[in-house]
């Protein structure tokens, strides 16, 4: 049996103000995060990731109107992201009022990859995993593509010799396989 005023009845002023500023920091989010949140049938996080991309507020995105011009968008997504019942939800009521969107880091790292388009295949050596190579690429103004297209710059393969369908794919269109090395030498 527990004496009375010996355990802490609830929460201390130290652990209230631990909880209130995690929320206060969660209030503060990026535009693709919000883009993908809302739950869009067919938006997910890359689709979010490369919209957000295009505009500098939630206004903005939520003004446009003609998503096709952006390479990715069909008409389903489109369509998708025009008849989307943000209201219904109070989703826009919820982002103008409780959230406030992080400014785009601007020239954080150089840009020196903005338009160009990789794919990456094959075991990682020098980054931890394909999804940290990822995050470079994007982090320097590249786009990853799962599968390989015209539209690919590079392919990113440390086995340059292989024979896999996209070494095959990109040597028999031109397209320049690069291992992790040359990739970093960019």
């Amino acid at each position: 049996m527990r004496k009375s005023g010996s355990a802490n009845r609830g929460f201390g002023v130290a652990s209230v103000n631990n909880i209130l500023k995690a929320i206060d920091g969660a209030r503060e989010t990026t535009l693709d995060k919000i883009i993908a949140a809302a739950g869009i049938p067919e938006i997910g996080s890359r689709v979010s990731k490369d919209l957000s991309q295009y505009y500098d507020s939630y206004t903005a995105f939520r003004a446009e109107t003609d998503f096709l011009k952006y390479d990715g968008i069909g008409e389903i997504m489109q369509n998708n992201l025009l008849k989307f019942n943000y209201n219904d939800l109070r989703f826009d009521e919820t982002v103008n009022n409780f959230l406030k969107i992080k400014q785009k880091e601007e020239n954080k790292k150089e840009n020196n990859l903005k338009d160009k388009v990789f794919c990456v295949t094959g075991k990682t050596h020098i980054f931890k995993n394909r999804a940290e190579l990822t995050a470079d690429i994007e982090s320097k103004g590249g786009k990853v593509v799962s599968a390989m297209s015209s539209k690919v710059h590079y392919l990113i393969n440390n086995d340059i010799t292989s024979t896999s369908a996209k070494n095959q794919a990109a040597k028999s269109a031109g397209i320049p396989i690069l291992t992790e090395e040359d990739y970093l030498a960019l």
